[in-house]
């Protein structure tokens, strides 16, 4: 709410009509502002209505037509906290017509007073730095700085946040001169209510275990209802791969003693994805390549993945099974690969099977810790030389992903780095 107390003359504007009439030749209509800012002025050339005015409207719809854009520049500059402005203006009609509004902003508006009440040290840090005693008044900032605090507040959970009183008064004095200052005096009072807490959580996922589900978020019935825990709950439940869509509905309708029920609403994937491709590389000829992938193998959300890859002169066929632990399943799994790999060039051939066990643990500053142990048997023929190559190997791996962007990625960096070792004593 705006209250204004201004003089019956709050401005001055000096209209100037210059009518002459003579032949000119290649002459367009043109409105021309001066002495503002760019964005100022593409702001009232082209919200104007003089925009679409032809070469030959008459003299009394385009000096109404001036009227309306004097009183456009007059909002747009309160709107930026200038009430005492300059503006003088000629029309000039001949084979076409042309304006040019010549203007003066004035003193900006200062704000002298700030009472701002009902926050109680919760909302502080949103305060702008701009919305305080003694600096220019933009009704942007102060609009901007009113939605902004109802908003966090509600995606806090004080869903009855809003403004009992938001009132602003322009103190124009009566007598002006050019360095004559405005005031603005602002009220605000700021009522959170009371805080809503999550209340009952509903399923509606279809055929999985909806308690291994729940354990790849946080939300639990009682803690405040906010906007980031929601987002963050979403974030990883749609990470692991076991919906095609995913929703998060809280039922406003039947919210009682402040709970807000919610449903978490999604709908599985399929089961399995099947790629299959062909190509050609200068070392090994032609290949095909065949993998499926299995996103659930049952309701507790086991994971599959068969792969392999024929060429000329080498293959390699590997089966992974991944099982997620039973109570972190978000941060903490477990992978166990059966692998088999052939090549046989012109000069040497090589065979290696291997079993791998891999653990995995998400730490919290992000990186993947990964606990290896492998078991390969590998056999080997050079000319007539004959190798077999038997290790248990034990090794741990550390990788942290860095992306930029949502949805899309558009850059990231990825660290890693690992160590294996080999006792010969023990293969």
């Amino acid at each position: 709410m705006l209250l204004k107390k201004r003089p019956t003359h709050c401005y001055r504007i000096a209209k100037t009509f210059l009518v002459t009439l003579f032949l000119s030749l290649n002459v367009e209509a043109a409105i021309k502002v001066e002495g503002l800012e760019s964005d100022l002025t593409d702001a009232i050339t082209s919200q104007s209505p003089l925009n679409d005015a032809a070469c030959d409207a008459p003299a009394w719809w385009l000096e109404k037509q001036v009227e309306t854009t004097l009183e456009l520049t007059l909002q747009l500059l309160e709107s930026q906290g200038y009430y005492r402005p300059y503006i003088q203006h000629v029309l000039t009609i001949d084979d076409c017509w042309h304006v040019t509004f010549s203007i003066s902003k004035g003193v900006p508006t200062k704000i002298r007073s700030l009472d701002l009440q009902g926050l109680d040290g919760l909302f502080d840090k949103n305060l702008p730095t701009s919305l305080k005693q003694g600096e220019h008044f933009f009704h942007r900032d102060y609009e901007t700085f009113k939605s902004n605090l109802v908003d966090f507040a509600r995606s806090q959970g004080y869903l009855d946040a809003a403004w009992d009183t938001n009132k602003v008064t322009i103190i124009l004095p009566d007598t002006a001169t050019d360095d004559t200052q405005v005031f603005a005096d602002i009220e605000l009072h700021f009522n959170a209510g009371d805080q809503y807490v999550l209340g009952e959580i509903n399923h509606n996922l279809g055929h999985i275990n909806k308690d291994f589900v729940d354990k790849f978020h946080d939300l639990k019935r009682g803690q405040p209802f906010a906007r980031d825990a929601l987002d963050k709950a979403y974030r990883h439940l749609n990470a692991t791969g076991y919906f095609s869509s995913l929703n998060l509905l809280p039922d406003y309708e039947n919210i009682t003693q402040h709970e807000v029920p919610m449903t978490i609403d999604g709908t599985l994937s399929r089961r399995r994805i099947y790629e299959i491709g062909a190509g050609y590389a200068t070392d090994s000829g032609p290949r095909t390549r065949g993998e499926i992938n299995w996103r659930r193998i049952n309701t507790r959300g086991d994971r599959a993945r068969l792969a392999a890859v024929q060429a000329t002169h080498n293959a390699e066929f590997s089966l992974e099974y991944r099982r997620a632990d039973a109570d972190d399943p978000r941060n903490r799994w477990t992978s166990y690969i059966s692998a088999y790999e052939y090549d046989q060039p012109d000069t040497y051939r090589r065979e290696k099977t291997s079993v791998t066990a891999n653990q995995y643990q998400r730490t919290e500053l992000g990186w993947t810790k990964s606990n290896v142990i492998q078991y390969s048997n590998e056999i080997w023929r050079i000319g007539n030389t004959l190798g077999d190559t038997r290790l248990l190997s034990i090794g741990q791996g550390y990788q942290r992903n860095q992306v930029e962007g949502k949805g899309r990625l558009h850059s990231g960096t990825t660290y890693s780095g690992s160590w294996r070792a080999a006792a010969q004593s023990i293969g």
